[in-house]
């Protein structure tokens, strides 16, 4: 069932620096005169003012493309409420009855100037790494991988966006004792180099060129490396303590006495001479107080009603990624805890979304912005909301243009989600008040934090409002750890990236950090496991589960470091977080989506997708007046007279009813190959500065009380000592993996294998084998030999190999080292399971072997199907318990399988024609009273063994013992089918839950 979210009593405004109501690209001139126009110019483009400053600022002296390039910028400075540079503002306020709220007149206004990115790190790279004072610590990303440490460095390009590769250091013992002293806390350089004096017996001066070495590597980070999460308005002082004349330029200022801008950065430019200063100084907020009123109380309940509609209709969020890697995990390491560095490791690991971690040998391809590559495979599934949706849209008693109504009665009848869905604690909803309706944008995300944290920057209120809202995650979750990541990614973008700490946790990936903060969670202390197909994050060192957190906006996506991807990916775990309406990820392709109302709330305008062609009729058009122009194609595609273009911060707004307004449109969109054009609704005036109506954006926020994350599991904090994990070559276990076909593999086994077991029995205690498929079908064989004999019994089975009749069964033959599930059946069960497996290999070897001699009496479906029924009992106590762990397996292997009604009907189909032979069974040996001989005399051994394994997991919890059961019954049925395990295990489980069900009814 879905939870109900209730509102917080404090919102976040964005609003446009100009009126609406007073647009008109023939005031541009006159707006060019005011130096708040110019210095918003400024903070979004100092190319561009330049180019502007030399012309003095004559708008008829531009050219026509700086022509064209005002009308935009004015245009978003009225229109879009996103906050960048001075365009637009932010204002923090609350819940009222008023319905209108009054802004501060713009002579009250705050402008925030912090220092850009770009600067920051000019200047962390030229004047904070000349400190002999400054502290350095290791690279959070560094691990041991065998003989040599590997750690990732981060290098930003002329463009200033970051690129990763893992690099590595010999683990000599130089290195081994450096890494452990500063894994205990930073050095200062002077303690630093006194230390690798002393462990190198050099001079002062090779000591500093080995420290530049290592630093310039990355092994090791100082404050010049760069920060993300902490620094605020204070920036400058806390790090350049020493640089006196940037100090003035970066603070606040009221909006109407900054004066001009560009002689502000004048301390920079005059600096220094041997590094180019950026550009740009100024990473840069506007900010407009409250003056009275605040966002209408009525407005929750219609978006209430909105909400419930969108949680109906909400679709999963994408991770194939994540559920690539999940799989790969458990292929690959089963139930282990791993650390997350040695997982990710592209040589000991998995690939995660195919992020190599070397440097490319394409040495010409650098500068070269190839497009994304499309997902291979954009089908999305139809769902019973797709149904709906499609019914409603193409409704033959409507226009094809009218908009597309909602009401819950519509969605209701919607079935429940066969997995309970979960939703965030908290949610971050925005909206708009247009003319007409409420118009809900976008509602959802991980945390209703990640809007509102680069604003944590500018304004201390901002970032105690964020902190709250992270502090309802940790509130319905004292036992899990939420973690903001800190990650640097790109000069220019990182500045929506900066953050005060919102979170009580970090974790630092490539930023310079302190290594003894309690607070600081390094990479290179979480584990990851798999537990039920849900990937778990686990912090070693404070023995808790970990849920990380990105307190901002930016779109990870873009970044191409797999340790940034995979814990960005992980936030969205389990949840639904995309409560937003677009009938275009419903059904792709179309050239037309309608508007969507439910319950009077507006869900998605309506929106025209124009291709090529259609762009190049209008283009074509010989019509010389743009207004008719404009009107014909308004006709014959059936646009309304406003409508926007673009998204993000290249969004602008057009008129088409204004003929000044529909040439711009058509300068706009004639160098496009193809544009998406949405209607544009007039807001209400319910947003004010003094009489001036604006175009404000409403950002609520909303929670549950419900607690959506689940303890570090039990079994995650089992301890290991004393028990050996893994067995290399050579030792009491010898492993051998041997590459087949499925069709051979029971003849290797009868031919290769029971042979070189039977002529060195007295050097085996006991073996076991299971099929597999790891890029190709083999065998896994295990052999427990005794001491010092595990290289004869090698070139035994290797003999074997070689004399085989065909010996182009074998296609590849190789030893591992053997490592086991402890994670699945614990320190105290571990050598009780391996027994069972040798119990059950032992006896499927003898069936295997009296088939092929054709003395056997049961197919081979009727041997897995009667001895998994004995396994089964030896964990129940009777048939309604066996009855239920049936039941619970077919159900998951449905889920497995899709649960389809066809499926169903094939699995009844195939158990009406299997019953009587499966029945014949139980009659012959008494329902359960006798057994039948399958393998002389083992399959009683395999029994009392596996109820010996009950006995002694009986101090284990109900849902542990049936894992347990449902484990060694999943191998046993693995080795004794020659080819698809799963779909026969499904059948096997299928015919159990029959059977048993039958029984019972007959009882």
């Amino acid at each position: 069932m879905d939870v109900k979210y209730e509102f917080l009593p404090r919102l976040f405004l964005r609003s446009p620096l100009y009126s609406f109501a007073r647009y008109d690209l023939d005031r541009l001139p006159e707006v060019l005169e005011k130096q708040v126009f110019r210095n918003a110019l400024w903070l979004a483009s100092p190319d561009l003012y330049r180019q502007l400053s030399a012309r003095g600022f004559d708008f008829q002296k531009l050219t026509e493309k700086q022509q064209h390039t005002l009308y935009k910028y004015y245009n978003r400075m009225c229109f879009r409420p996103t906050p960048f540079g001075s365009f637009a503002s932010f204002t923090s306020l609350e819940w009222s009855d008023t319905g209108t709220l009054y802004l501060q007149p713009d002579d009250q206004a705050s402008l925030h100037l912090e220092p850009d990115q770009a600067l920051l790190s000019y200047l962390w790279s030229t004047k904070g790494a000349q400190s002999m004072d400054r502290l350095v610590s290791l690279n959070p990303t560094l691990y041991r991988l065998e003989r040599e440490f590997r750690f990732i460095r981060s290098v930003p390009d002329a463009r200033g966006k970051y690129h990763f590769t893992i690099e590595a250091l010999e683990a000599e013992v130089f290195y081994i004792r450096l890494i452990a002293r500063l894994r205990k806390n930073n050095l200062p350089v002077t303690e630093l180099r006194q230390w690798v004096r002393s462990h190198l017996s050099c001079t002062e001066n090779e000591a500093m060129v080995y420290i530049h070495f290592l630093l310039e590597a990355q092994v090791l980070l100082g404050p010049e490396t760069g920060q993300i999460i902490g620094l605020g308005s204070v920036a400058m002082r806390s790090v350049f303590p020493g640089w006196v004349p940037g100090q003035k330029m970066f603070g606040t200022v009221l909006l109407s006495a900054a004066g001009p801008l560009e002689a502000w950065t004048a301390p920079v430019s005059n600096q220094s001479q041997e590094k180019q200063a950026p550009q740009q100084c100024f990473y840069a907020a506007l900010e407009r107080p409250l003056q009275s009123g605040g966002a209408d109380r009525a407005d929750q309940r219609e978006l209430q009603k909105a909400i419930r509609i969108l949680q109906q209709l909400a679709l999963p969020a994408d991770l194939a990624d994540l559920q690539r890697f999940i799989r790969a995990f458990k292929a690959k390491f089963d139930l282990e805890k791993v650390p997350l560095l040695l997982a990710l490791d592209p040589d000991a690991g998995i690939s995660y979304a195919n992020l190599g971690g070397g440097p490319s040998s394409a040495e010409a391809l650098p500068e070269i912005r190839f497009p994304d590559p499309v997902a291979a495979n954009n089908m999305a599934e139809w769902t019973e909301a797709h149904q709906v949706l499609f019914r409603l849209w193409r409704d033959t008693a409507r226009d094809d243009h009218a908009p597309l109504q909602l009401n819950e009665q519509d969605i209701l009848p919607l079935p429940a989600s066969r997995h309970p869905r979960r939703w965030p604690v908290t949610m971050a909803v925005m909206y708009r008040r247009t003319e007409d309706h409420l118009l809900l944008e976008q509602a959802g995300g991980v945390t209703a934090a990640a809007l509102i944290g680069r604003f944590s920057v500018f304004s201390e209120q901002v970032g105690e409002l964020a902190r709250s809202l992270a502090a309802e995650e940790q509130r319905y979750h004292p036992g899990l750890i939420f973690a903001d990541i800190a990650q640097l990614n790109d000069l220019h973008v990182d500045n929506i990236n900066r953050r005060q700490k919102i979170y009580p946790y970090t974790i630092p990936v490539n930023v310079y950090t302190e290594t003894n903060d309690p607070a600081v969670i390094r990479p290179d202390d979480l584990y990851v496991s798999v537990v039920d197909d849900e990937l778990i994050l686990e912090s070693k060192r404070l023995g808790k589960r970990v849920m990380p957190r990105l307190a901002t906006a930016y779109n990870f996506h873009h970044n191409e470091l797999a340790v940034f991807r995979l814990l960005g990916d992980l936030q969205y775990q389990g949840l639904h977080t995309g409560l937003f309406m677009d009938l275009e990820r419903f059904f792709p392709g179309m050239d037309f989506y309608p508007r969507v109302v439910a319950e009077g709330v507006i869900l998605a305008c309506a929106k025209w997708k124009l291709d090529e062609t259609v762009l190049k009729a209008l283009s074509d058009e010989r019509e010389d007046d743009a207004w008719t122009k404009v009107r014909n194609f308004r006709i014959q595609h059936h646009l309304p007279q406003r409508l926007s273009m673009g998204t993000g911060d290249q969004q602008l707004v057009f008129d088409l009813g204004d003929r000044r307004e529909a040439a711009f449109f058509l300068q706009c969109i004639e160098p496009l190959k193809t544009a998406t054009l949405q209607e544009y609704l007039l807001p209400d005036r319910s947003v004010k500065n003094g009489n001036k109506p604006l175009a404000g954006q409403f950002i609520a926020f909303l929670k549950h009380g419900e607690k959506i994350y689940d303890d570090l599991p039990a079994r995650n904090r089992v301890s290991y000592a004393g028990v050996t994990r893994e067995f290399l070559p050579g030792s009491n276990w010898l492993y051998l993996k041997i590459y087949c076909t499925t069709e051979s593999a029971n003849l290797i086994l009868l031919l290769i294998l029971k042979p070189s077991l039977e002529k060195n029995a007295s050097a085996v205690r006991e073996w076991f084998f299971i099929r597999y498929y790891d890029q190709a079908h083999h065998l896994r064989i295990r052999i427990n030999v005794r001491d010092g004999l595990a290289g004869r019994l090698l070139v035994a089975v290797k003999a074997h190999v070689d004399s085989a009749p065909n010996g182009k069964m074998v296609r590849v033959f190789q030893a591992d080292t053997y490592r086991r599930e402890l994670e699945r059946y614990g320190p105290d069960l571990i050598e009780l399971a391996e027994h069972h497996f040798y119990r059950s290999s032992e006896l499927l070897l003898q069936c295997i072997d009296e088939e092929a001699q054709e003395t056997a009496n049961l197919t081979e479906f009727q041997v897995a199907f009667l001895s998994a029924y004995h396994l089964l009992m030896a964990f129940q106590e009777d048939l309604p318990g066996a009855k239920r762990f049936t039941g619970l397996m077919v159900d998951a292997f449905q889920a497995e399988f899709g649960g389809t009604k066809e499926l169903k009907i094939g699995m009844d189909a195939k158990y009406r024609v299997l019953k009587p032979g499966l029945t014949a069974i139980f009659q012959l040996q008494g329902e359960g009273s006798g057994l039948i001989k399958i393998g002389g005399d083992l399959l009683t051994k395999l029994i009392a063994w596996t109820e010996h394994i009950a006995a002694a997991a009986g101090h284990k919890t109900a849902d542990e013992k049936t894992r347990l059961a449902g484990d060694l019954i999943h191998m046993h049925l693995n080795r004794a089918f020659r080819d698809n395990q799963r779909q026969q295990e499904f059948l096997v489980y299928y015919c159990l839950h029959k059977y048993i069900t039958g029984r019972l009814a007959r009882e």
